[in-house]
């Protein structure tokens, strides 16, 4: 497999520079645009680790904010997956463009 995808990334630099240039710098643009989102879900993990800290306090005081400590846990745990998977998707993208280019450049070929 090794070798039929370093045949085409040949192939593609030798036919095209200027195409293999953009579909690494398609990328590098996913690879940031993966990490921006998962910093951001991150961000709001957080707020919504403030939020339940809240709804448990306000549980102590009376019982009908319970509800609000469940959604936001499961919220919170939801928002944590999908940061961590954005982020590393992003960040293992940003190490290995060529990759990522020849994922993209395979899938804009069928």
């Amino acid at each position: 497999m090794e070798d039929i995808a370093i045949e085409i990334i040949e192939m593609v630099k030798s036919l095209s520079p200027e195409v293999w240039r953009i579909f690494v710098r398609q990328a590098y643009l996913s690879g940031i645009s993966n990490v921006i989102w998962g910093v951001f879900l991150g961000i709001l993990t957080v707020l919504d680790v403030k939020a339940v800290k809240f709804f448990l306090k306000k549980t102590e005081e009376d019982r009908d904010y319970g509800i609000g400590v469940f959604v936001g846990a499961i919220t919170g745990a939801s928002l944590l997956i999908m940061s961590l998977v954005c982020f590393s998707d992003g960040a293992t993208i940003l190490i290995n463009p060529d990759y990522e280019a020849i994922q993209l450049l395979l899938r804009n070929i069928q």
